[in-house]
């Protein structure tokens, strides 16, 4: 079936009535073109962890390295309040990896409510890793559910790579909560490829939520059959 000749929401009507067989596509699709489009990206940006955990494996910290990251958190707060600049030189001087990046995390998030550009500048210093580019998506995350354009510009201004694509999934994660269309609108003015792809499934699953038939017909718009593809597949599998 060519389609680029069928209206995606044809395409998901005719998947739910053989049975649920959308599905199975969809996660067919979706898993190759995610796992391709990220291959090269793996070693470049470390997965992020939702906890603390001992070196040598899956087992959780103990409930005393919790609260240590909690102290972590409350004390960046505080200090972010007063004098942001002053709270980065303290991040600095922790040793405890896991307390630092809750620290700075923290930090990022109070410092971009009131001047984001300088919260991005500083965690621009940082050393390319899992560090730095946590500290880019709290601050992106806190800016762009504010300003997702002004966000948006900087983002695109300032980073490139594996970078960038991962920015661009915050920043669209954010916006489009508040104004699909918007976030739309700028995800579509990105190159296709890695750079756009999680901006282009951020916006998708937000849209599949309050409109999915607004969600199908700007995937119809997409010239690249690979991303339309993909794109209704992610949209199959959040509807």
């Amino acid at each position: 079936m060519n389609l680029s000749s069928k209206s995606p929401l044809v395409l998901l009507i005719l998947g739910a009535v053989v049975g649920g067989g959308i599905t199975q596509t969809a996660w067919m699709l979706k898993s190759g073109g995610k796992n391709a489009a990220t291959a090269t990206e793996t070693s470049a940006v470390p997965a992020r962890r939702s906890g603390p955990r001992r070196a040598g494996g899956d087992r959780p910290a103990p409930r005393a390295a919790y609260q240590d990251l909690d102290r972590a958190e409350s004390r960046a707060r505080k200090l972010a309040a007063k004098d942001p600049r002053d709270a980065w030189e303290q991040a600095q001087g922790i040793e405890n990896f896991a307390e630092r990046k809750s620290f700075i995390v923290a930090l990022m998030e109070e410092w971009a409510k009131t001047d984001p550009q300088a919260a991005l500048e500083m965690a621009a210093t940082l050393p390319a890793g899992e560090m730095r580019m946590e500290a880019y998506d709290a601050c992106f995350g806190v800016w762009a559910s504010r300003d997702g354009k002004a966000a948006a510009g900087w983002a695109q201004g300032n980073l490139s790579g594996p970078t960038a694509g991962e920015a661009f999934g915050v920043i669209a994660d954010e916006w489009a909560a508040n104004d699909p269309a918007a976030a739309a609108d700028w995800v579509s003015g990105l190159p296709n490829g890695s750079l756009s792809e999680s901006a282009t499934y951020s916006v998708i699953d937000a849209w599949a939520v309050r409109d999915p038939q607004a969600a199908a017909r700007w995937i119809d718009s997409f010239t690249d059959e690979d991303r339309k593809a993909s794109s209704l597949a992610e949209l199959a599998m959040e509807w």
